[in-house]
């Protein structure tokens, strides 16, 4: 996958220039020049696995903020090869995700598919929530709910849609689970059911 991180365009790394990403692949981690001691922020990156990518970005000087960024490998049915690129982040207890974006490999170069059609850029919490649940209710774990895309490779062809409540775990009697999964067919990812992790 470091080749593929490597085809990236340099916008979808914010603040690594290409040698800098040469850098954070070769010795997986890398410190973003220009910081003190109360503001620094650092890459590192897992490239343990040979369809998956693991990037965090944070503060080494205390703060909060982060964000994650995954990539992952899927082969089609017809041999290509489709990347899935997610972004989520945000403060520790609140973040959510911020992109989801989909590229082909041709003649090494990433293609990407604007008009993506094999996975929803974003799943809304309504489908976690019992259709029994109050609209009051409802509208208060909308508004304590963290959503990301995990492209975590535990499962082969699969990845899934989280969400967590931030502060409580009050609402989980209304909800039908925490994890919604798509498994990949060859061609898309085919919804299963809603549960809990």
């Amino acid at each position: 996958m470091a080749a593929i991180f490597k085809l990236l365009p340099l916008d979808f790394t914010p603040e690594l220039s290409q040698t800098q990403k040469d850098s954070l692949i070769k010795y997986g981690e890398f410190i973003i020049p220009g910081g003190d001691s109360t503001n620094t922020t650092k890459y590192s990156i897992d490239l343990s696995d040979k369809d998956y990518l693991f990037c965090n970005y944070y503060f080494t000087t205390g703060q909060k903020a982060f964000f994650i960024i995954e990539l992952r490998r899927f082969i089609c049915a017809d041999g290509r090869q489709v990347i899935v690129y997610s972004k989520y982040g945000g403060m520790q207890k609140v973040y959510s995700q911020a992109e989801l974006r989909f590229f082909y490999v041709q003649k090494n170069v990433l293609k990407e598919d604007f008009n993506q059609k094999i996975l929803p850029p974003e799943v809304t919490v309504t489908r976690f929530i019992k259709k029994e649940t109050p609209d009051s209710i409802k509208k208060q774990i909308k508004n304590a709910v963290n959503d990301f895309y995990d492209l975590n490779p535990t499962d082969k062809n699969e990845l899934s849609f989280r969400i967590s409540l931030m502060y409580t775990n009050d609402f989980e009697k209304y909800l039908t689970g925490d994890k919604l999964t798509f498994v990949w067919n060859g061609t898309r990812f085919v919804r299963k059911a809603i549960t809990f992790d």
